[in-house]
């Protein structure tokens, strides 16, 4: 359906796939079509990096909306929030990351406007990798060396 209007109301028919004779059933829902659209960037380091920093867009806004960052269901609530900035519409919260560990990282921009009751939420991935490199030992006048990570 083309969501014309902020808030249409759909209705979903059912009925039993088992029993011919059941009743049919029909449930009634409202859909909130959002006014603004929410993008992420994340990021991709090596194990111990420091302040690496992720981006919440939000596109689409005339006031600076309210921005939390969660990690898996925790909200984070610290100095690594930076202050949401409006230009041309366009509002960026940054999440700066103190250091980055071991393993990969998903984190949620929430997204509260005033100008929609619904909350927009986008997840951004910090992905870590390490290199483990790999030395040689090379006998006096050797040329070619291979070495890995």
């Amino acid at each position: 359906k083309n969501l014309t209007s902020a808030t249409t109301t759909l209705t979903c028919e059912f009925t039993s796939g088992e029993e011919t004779s059941s009743p049919k059933g029909e449930e009634t829902f409202s859909l909130t079509k959002l006014t603004y659209n929410v993008t992420t960037t994340g990021a991709e380091v090596k194990s111990g990096t420091t302040n690496v920093s992720i981006t919440c867009t939000i596109s689409g806004v005339t006031t600076a909306p309210n921005v939390t960052w969660k990690q898996g269901s925790a909200d984070i609530s610290d100095s690594t929030i930076g202050n949401v900035t409006l230009i041309d519409n366009t509002a960026k919260a940054v999440l700066t990351v103190v250091q980055a560990t071991t393993t990969d990282t998903v984190y949620t921009c929430v997204v509260n406007t005033t100008e929609s009751t619904t909350s927009g939420k986008q997840t951004v991935n910090l992905t870590v990798y390490d290199i483990t490199p790999t030395g040689a030992e090379v006998k006096s006048g050797t040329t070619n060396v291979s070495i890995t990570c």
